[in-house]
């Protein structure tokens, strides 16, 4: 009775163990496979903060390598800028020369007009001189032959004014 109670108890206690020990074996069992991916994930944590830190070191370096291209075409972008600044000075100084180098060209076509008329003009001069040139020569070719035959007949009058005298001396 108490001894039979004692011992019901002791085989109930026992069995409550028993089970208590499955399922510390069974938690234990637990305990090693989540121990293990805990392990696994704190290696796989510690791949990725490594990778992390290649990507973050990457990223410095492509930041900087991207600041110093962007400083650089800053430093283009200026330079074509003032190229630029410069082509259009020169652009507008050499309209400037066109300008007065048409200006230039009309007042030479202008006076080469008044010259071409003043040539003109002087040719027409020249072919009237050369018109009275040849006039003159025919009135002096005229002169010379009339000189030339009252010459003749003042010869041939002296020659007879010396007959006359020689007889009449």
């Amino acid at each position: 009775s108490a001894k039979d109670a004692a011992e019901d108890k002791a085989a109930k206690l026992e069995g409550q163990l028993e089970d208590a020990n499955k399922c510390n074996a069974e938690l234990s069992d637990q305990m090693s496979k989540l121990q293990s991916a805990n392990d696994d994930v704190l290696k796989q944590l510690e791949e990725k903060e490594s990778e992390l830190e290649g990507t973050k070191s990457e990223l410095a370096a492509t930041k900087e390598d991207a600041s110093s291209a962007a400083l650089q075409l800053s430093e283009e972008v200026n330079e074509l800028r003032s190229a630029k600044d410069a082509a259009e000075d020169k652009a507008a100084k050499l309209e400037g020369q066109l300008e007065d180098a048409n200006k230039c060209n009309a007042e030479l076509s202008d006076q080469m007009s008044k010259l071409q008329s003043a040539n003109d003009d002087v040719l027409k001069q020249l072919e009237e001189k050369e018109s009275e040139l040849e006039g003159t020569k025919s009135e002096l070719a005229a002169t010379k032959e009339d000189a030339s035959s009252a010459a003749l007949q003042l010869s041939e009058e002296v020659n007879e004014l010396r007959s006359a005298k020689d007889a009449a001396e």
